[in-house]
């Protein structure tokens, strides 16, 4: 099951979807089991290999990488939303391998998540109306990525300001 992968994209290379993933094909499913009729090559013969696959898929979605010090050590990090695991993945890589990846329960389907020129995040949720602030807890030493808190005044219906 899932397939989602990380990959650093390069000109003219061809990264295999859709007919190659690490995943499996849910036709193919029993159980949650691969059947053996199930010939897709996990290899990615003749393909880009990705740096990182998830399986089980957690339905990956915005990505975003830490370029700000607001952040300061997870500079050069990337944050990656996800829309069925509602999470957010702090991946931490080095010389072109994950070497970390923490998950960070955010509750919520995330479509994406954008660094503002502060070095603070925007998390765009399924609900477009919504948005919340993510960052360190203050008053701790704690450095892990937290949701701090969700912009209620976004969660108010649209009012258009021309009626």
């Amino acid at each position: 099951m899932g397939g989602d992968e990380l990959n650093f994209l390069k000109q003219g290379k061809n990264y295999g979807w859709p007919l190659r993933s690490f995943g499996v094909n849910y036709g193919f499913l029993t159980n949650g089991h691969r059947l053996e009729t199930d010939t897709s090559d996990k290899t990615h013969a003749g393909f880009e290999k990705p740096i990182f696959s998830w399986i089980p898929s957690p339905a990956v979605s915005g990505l975003t990488s830490v370029s700000k010090n607001h952040f300061s050590k997870w500079k050069g990090n990337l944050l990656i939303g996800s829309l069925k695991a509602k999470t957010i993945y702090r991946v931490y890589i080095e010389k072109n391998r994950v070497i970390m990846i923490e998950n960070i329960s955010f509750g919520r389907r995330i479509r994406n998540i954008k660094e503002l020129n502060d070095g603070r995040f925007v998390v765009l949720s399924e609900d477009v109306t919504e948005a919340a602030r993510i960052g360190t807890k203050p008053g701790t030493t704690d450095s892990r990525l937290h949701v701090l808190s969700v912009d209620e005044t976004l969660t108010q219906p649209h009012q258009d300001p021309r009626r």
